[in-house]
Formats: structure tokens, sequence, C-alpha cells
């Protein structure tokens, strides 16, 4: 499975939320961080959407703001301050949108247990991209879906929420790719990546990662946790056990078959790794998923 798609495979733990916005006036709303991931699809008008640390960029009809790793920021009619800009809430529905100068749609994965995929961790806190269409298309599709709210609306909020972000990352990993990034940094390193989402399951020690990546293993450690942001154990973990909360929200799968697919040699220590990353038990987090 590609990096993309398992970044967004371990959003689906989240709860996924989606509200329309329509304002005129001074507007502006204030977001604080969270675990997860959110987007904003400007359907008419423009704003200006600021982070910590990041001078504010302009968002106009059919662009998107993307907050891969849920940074806290604000979004306005104007260039303000965080600290200057009111908080809203995001639910997960809501009604019409009234009447105004600006038409915006706000998605998100909220994830309550777990952090998000290091792919999205990677990314800047704020990526804002020209509209080239499709997200716009996609956009109005759920902005309808969230105003009729019909049957199957849970289905679709989940499939149109995942297909704006997939066409965002795409965009932005062809213009500068997770591999990319890493390669330039260390190749090393970036081989062993590739080498784990291919093979999740394997048997993937220090010992044999060091040796892949042709380094002892006390400098590949290093390395490793300055490149990527976290001990190769706590990545290679993260990636079984976010395939493993997908395979528990997404399918019917036993236990014991989930637990073999993410590398675990018995439900007992696929639980207890599970409940330590996650705080709560595989079967509970199966029927929590089953409950929103």
């Amino acid at each position: 499975m590609d990096t993309v798609s398992q970044a967004i495979g371990g959003l689906h733990a989240g709860l996924p939320c989606a509200r329309r916005f329509g304002e005129a006036g001074d507007w502006g709303w204030n977001y604080d961080a969270f675990s997860g991931l959110g987007f904003h699809v400007v359907l008419r008008g423009e704003g200006w959407v600021t982070a910590p640390g990041t001078a504010p960029q302009r968002v106009s009809a059919g662009d998107v703001a993307l907050a891969p790793h849920g940074a806290s920021h604000a979004f306005s009619r104007r260039p303000r301050p965080l600290s200057d800009v009111p908080g809203l809430p995001t639910h997960r529905w809501a009604e019409p949108a009234p009447p105004g100068e600006v038409d915006i749609l706000c998605g998100s994965y909220r994830l309550t247990r777990g952090v998000p995929h290091h792919f999205l961790r990677t990314l800047p806190e704020i990526l804002v991209l020209p509209g080239a269409g499709t997200e716009k298309l996609l956009a109005d599709l759920l902005a309808d879906d969230i105003d009729g709210r019909g049957p199957g609306s849970d289905a679709s909020l989940v499939a149109l929420i995942d297909l704006i972000v997939v066409t965002v990352l795409r965009r932005w990993d062809d213009q500068e790719s997770e591999q990319a990034r890493f390669a330039l940094r260390h190749p090393a390193i970036a081989a062993v990546l590739s080498m784990v989402h291919d093979d999740p399951g394997a048997d993937w020690g220090l010992l044999r990662l060091s040796r892949a990546a042709g380094m002892s293993r006390t400098a590949f450690a290093r390395d490793f946790k300055a490149v990527v942001g976290e001990t190769p154990v706590a990545f290679v973990t993260g990636v079984r056990l976010g395939l493993a909360a997908r395979a528990l929200r997404e399918t019917g799968a036993p236990l014991a078959t989930i637990a073999r697919g993410a590398g675990y040699s018995s439900e007992f220590a696929f639980a207890s790794a599970f409940r330590r990353r996650y705080g709560v038990a595989p079967g509970r987090f199966r029927e929590a998923g089953n409950e929103t």
C-alpha cells in the first residue's frame, strides 16, 4: 500500500466531520490544534489562512487550504493575527449555509486516539493549493450532501472527504514527495521507509533495519530519529497499528487475523500494543467506530 493510502487509512480511526459556512462582513474563525487532519475549500469568495510562524496566505474560490496534522490556524476575510480571530466549533452536520459574500466547506478527521500518520506530520502546518477543478467539484458534492442529509450520508461523508484529501495530497506529492524529501536528507533511511511500507508485518527489529540501511545500530537509530521524528521501533509500530485500526473500523476480520497482518504473533501481544497506542482495547475500538 502506498504512503498516501496508508495515511488516509490511519485517519479512518477518527471521526469524519464536515460543515459548510456562509458569512459576510468582517468574518473570521480560529481553529485550535487537534490530532487529525482538516481542510477548507472555498466555494465562493476568498479569505486568508494564517498559522503560527507563517505569513498569511490568500485562498480564493476553488482553492484548498489543508492542515495535514491539525495545526492551529485561523481563516478570515482579511489577514489577522490568531489571537484576534474568534473560535468556532466544527460539527458533523450543519444547516444549509446562509447567503453571504463567502461560502466555505470545512472538513476534518479528528483522532481521539493516536496521532496522524508520519507522512502527514512531515508536511507543513498549512498547505494552500490553487484550485484545479477536481477539488471544487468534490466539495460541491460534499456540500450538497451535508445540506441534504439523505440516506447513506454517513458513507458518502467519508467517501467524499477521502477523495478531497487524496486529491490534495496527490497534487502535493507530485510537487514534493515524501520519498524525495527524505532521500535528500538521508537516502538510506528513505529506502528503509519504503521497505517497511511495502511489508509492514515483517520482523523489523532494530538490527534488521540498520543492516538494511547499511549502518550501525547506534548511528541508524540516531539518524532515523533526527530525520523521521521518532524512533525506528515507534515508526514500525505506528505503521502496523495504523493499518490494524483501519481494519478494525472497515472490516469484520477476526482480531487474530488482524493481529497476524500487523506482525504480531498473538492476540494478547497485539491487544497490549494497541491499547498502549490508542488507549482502548481493539474490540472496544471497533465497537466505538460502529457507534458513530
